[in-house]
């Protein structure tokens, strides 16, 4: 029978098994079949192969190739290639297709709701004609490899295998996002190889991409659309470092910090709507490092941030999410970490108000970054913002303390403003005379923004710019303005002249009483110099000289008209020296006398004494000298004194050339002068005998030198007797006696 004419139904499960050495005839599906070649086992030449509903078909350790059409509403268990020359179904139903090893579309597939699954050992999706799966089921081992382009209409079960699109895509075009379902499988790519997916909501669609080319990675990508419209987009995992594919990781703007050299992602948008989605990578933290942001490869060309992205985890990786973004060309994308970032615009400084405060402020505005450390210098922080800060330029550097990044240690620049400080002028009159108040002070004032508020002395009853009949001292003004209420606060100090003071240092007496050669010696200090003086004496020197004794007076007056006076100036002299001498006396030839200074007066300091003539004297120099005059002789002594002022007085010592001189009384009054009563005689003589009586003839001493004593007893005032004996050179004796006066 002509089975081109035919139909083989199938309607329970049947398992079809080889016959040896036969071929397929109009009666029965032959063929042979070798394990090990896996050699087609069924060909329908064109014949339909319709497989009901709840039916099966398994084709035992061989291939099926379909010249004809495959009608398949059940279920296909092929242990061999499923090679599709010309037209293969679903059967219009959910018919499914169990392959083991390569499906091979030459022809056209429809799939209906169909399951495919490739359940066998490192398959291939191939063929000349790309298919167009319905569901597309993965198991068995090892990698299920693409040829061409293929697509996924429904569901793309990975479960735990790897699904190598090679050079080509993978389109998977239901919109749901569960559309693609895996244990642990993924999508591996290379060169323009992608996996495509359609979107038309706002949830999340996985790109399960990875790879086994060198380090096996598992680094999905999730999208998360922004709104419903209708949009494509395609990824590929690029298992390398980009820089290898011309993106090279060190070229990248100021804001990133490092880019992954480990792998990177190609998206793509492909159709659809450009709105913005949201990008989520994944990494393995143990094996990529931490990343913090995704680096998408711009124009310019260089790596540029996407973010801030936000952190998370799931499914044992970590993840960033950039929320928004709808440039994808070019495609590559990258996980990188951004350097600490502030935004320029939105970040503020405030000045200084007043000069010289310190309330300035740094205001940052943060683009991204976290765990961050703020550096200011020099002061700020340790947090974003920086207050109480003066005028100047700041530096700020921010430290990620995970990644270390800082912009490479550039930092941000800050340049706090302070107005113009109030500047205040003065000029300060001094006060004339000491102690007196006509001081002034007239102030200029410049740069109190918006004029001047207020003016406030430290002395509440000065006010104004310019305050008069001030004393001596230090005042202090605060100048307030009227845009901040920025104030300055000066000090001004009013001077005076030092007291004028005249003072008579020294005031030299005259030397001697009645001297003309006393001084003045006059000391001015203070006031402004330009001195004038004039003294009682009309004078107008400093000093006075070849003054008497006298009472004076002076006025200075200095530059500015200050004056001072002294009174009372008092040239003194000492008292009139006087000296009075021994008095006049006579001695017996041959013999000697003292003579001497009795009693001074006056003068200045102790005297000293010149005799003269002094070649008759014992001491010339002396108060006191004995006197051996051969003549008759009136001594001079001169007292001076230690100014060299001088008296003079005489003693006339007559000379007696008579042997004996007897005087006619003495005074025992114990003055030391004329105390006793002494016979003087010549030495060319000798007293022999001497008795002095009183008035009643009594003898009451017998020698010579009486000191007016008798018995003890001191004789009364009276006239006493003596009678003397002596004897002279010749052996002969003469005799005296008379009488003399004891006086008291």
């Amino acid at each position: 029978m002509d089975m081109s004419q035919k139909t083989l139904n199938i309607t329970k499960r049947t398992l079809l098994k080889a016959c040896s050495g036969t071929l397929l005839t109009a009666a029965m599906i032959c063929g042979s079949i070798s394990s090990a070649d896996a050699q087609v086992l069924v060909k329908n030449n064109g014949a339909i192969f319709a497989i009901k509903p709840g039916a099966t078909v398994i084709v035992k350790s061989g291939s099926v190739e379909n010249d004809g059409l495959v009608d398949n509403g059940g279920t296909l268990i092929v242990e061999g290639d499923f090679i599709n020359q010309d037209t293969a179904n679903g059967g219009a139903t959910t018919g499914k297709y169990e392959v083991q090893q390569d499906w091979v579309n030459n022809g056209r597939f429809q799939a209906d709701q169909s399951d495919v699954e490739l359940y066998g050992a490192n398959q291939l999706i191939t063929g000349t004609n790309s298919t167009t799966f319905y569901d597309l089921t993965l198991t068995g081992t090892g990698i299920k490899t693409q040829t061409l382009d293929a697509t996924v209409t429904d569901t793309l079960a990975l479960n735990d295998r790897e699904l190598a699109t090679d050079a080509f895509k993978m389109f998977v075009t239901n919109t749901a996002t569960g559309a693609i379902t895996r244990t642990t499988g993924y999508v591996s790519s290379l060169g323009a190889g992608r996996l495509s997916r359609d979107f038309a909501n706002t949830g999340v669609y996985l790109f399960p991409t990875g790879s086994s080319v060198g380090t096996t990675r598992y680094r999905p990508l999730e999208v998360t659309p922004s709104t419903a419209n209708a949009q494509t987009l395609e990824v590929r995992l690029a298992n390398v470092d980009a820089t290898t594919d011309g993106f090279d990781v060190a070229t990248k703007e100021i804001d990133l910090c490092e880019v992954n050299d480990l792998y990177y992602h190609l998206i793509g948008h492909s159709a659809g709507a450009t709105d913005d989605v949201a990008l989520t990578g994944y990494y393995d933290l143990a094996a990529d490092g931490a990343w913090k942001t995704l680096a998408h490869w711009q124009n310019t060309p260089q790596w540029e941030n996407i973010g801030p992205a936000t952190p998370g985890a799931a499914g044992g990786l970590n993840s960033v999410t950039v929320p928004a973004w709808n440039v994808f060309t070019p495609e590559p994308f990258a996980l990188a970490n951004d350097n600490p970032t502030i935004d320029t615009a939105l970040t503020s400084s405030t000045d200084v108000s007043c000069f010289g405060l310190n309330d300035g402020a740094i205001d940052i505005t943060l683009v991204n970054g976290t765990d961050l450390v703020y550096t200011y210098n020099p002061t700020g922080g340790p947090g974003p913002d920086a207050t109480g800060l003066s005028a100047g330029t700041y530096t700020l550097v921010i430290t990620d303390t995970v990644t270390g990044c800082n912009r490479d240690g550039i930092p941000y620049t800050f340049t706090i403003e302070e107005p113009l400080e109030i500047g205040i002028d003065s000029v300060i009159d001094p006060v004339s005379c000491n102690g007196v108040a006509d001081g002034a002070i007239t102030l200029t004032v410049t740069n109190a923004a918006g004029g001047i508020q207020s003016i406030a002395w430290s002395d509440p009853t000065l006010t104004g710019l310019s305050v008069n009949n001030l004393s001596a001292g230090t005042y202090a003004v605060t100048i307030t303005d009227n845009n901040n209420a920025c104030e300055k606060t000066d000090t001004f100090t009013v001077t005076e002249p030092n007291a004028l003071v005249a003072d008579a240092t020294t005031i030299t007496p005259a030397n001697c009483n009645g001297d003309a050669n006393g001084e003045i010696d006059l000391d001015i200090t203070g006031g402004t110099g330009g001195y004038t003086i004039i003294w009682s004496t009309a004078d107008t020197t400093e000093d006075l000289t070849g003054l008497g004794a006298g009472t004076y007076f002076v006025t200075v007056t200095d530059g500015n008209g200050c004056t001072d006076s002294l009174g009372n100036l008092v040239v003194t002299e000492p008292d009139a020296l006087t000296l009075t001498a021994s008095n006049d006396t006579t001695i017996i030839a041959e013999e000697s006398t003292t003579i001497e200074v009795l009693s001074t007066s006056g003068g200045t300091g102790t005297l000293t004494y010149e005799w003269t003539p002094g070649l008759t004297l014992s001491d010339a120099f002396a108060a006191s000298t004995v006197a051996t005059p051969t003549e008759t002789t009136n001594y001079i002594v001169t007292g001076t004194d230690f100014n060299g002022c001088s008296a003079v007085d005489t003693v006339l010592v007559t000379v007696d050339f008579n042997l004996v001189a007897i005087p006619d009384g003495f005074t025992p009054n114990g003055d030391g002068i004329n105390d006793v009563f002494t016979l003087h005689h010549s030495s060319a003589i000798d007293l022999v005998e001497i008795k002095i009586f009183n008035r009643w003839g009594e003898l009451i001493h017998e020698a010579n030198n009486w000191d007016g004593v008798y018995k003890d007893k001191k004789q009364p005032m009276d006239t006493y007797i003596y009678q003397a004996v002596f004897q002279l050179p010749d052996g002969s004796s003469v005799n005296y006696s008379g009488d003399f006066l004891l006086i008291r």
